[in-house]
């Protein structure tokens, strides 16, 4: 199962560790119903399986698959990427930062 990305899981991360510590005495709170609003956006292509592994009171996850993944092994490369990045994107740190953006795009995301 993939939420987006990284920067995607660590947002949805934040917002929910901040909604866990606003249950006690602030769940009607406007900041409360902010950042559900925020992980329910963050849960909207959620889905798939994840495999575990389970040893000695230890979870590892051993294999995940979702047909909302954004991942693309033609894409996953620098070698042969069909032009999904281009070298002299890093000279542009806008562009770079997007390419998760523009791969969502493509899968018909907004």
């Amino acid at each position: 199962v993939e939420l987006s990305d990284r920067r995607g899981m660590a947002t949805a991360g934040r917002a929910m560790y901040r909604q866990r510590r606003s249950r006690y005495g602030y769940w009607w709170s406007p900041e409360r119903k902010m950042l559900q609003t925020i992980i329910n956006e963050s849960q909207q292509f959620v889905n798939g399986v994840v495999r575990v592994k389970l040893y000695k009171g230890n979870v590892s996850v051993v294999g995940r698959k979702s047909d909302q993944s954004l991942f693309d092994a033609n894409i996953a490369t620098f070698d042969d990427d069909a032009g999904a990045y281009n070298q002299q994107d890093a000279e542009g740190f806008i562009k770079l930062n997007a390419l998760r953006m523009r791969i969502a795009a493509n899968k018909g995301r907004s």
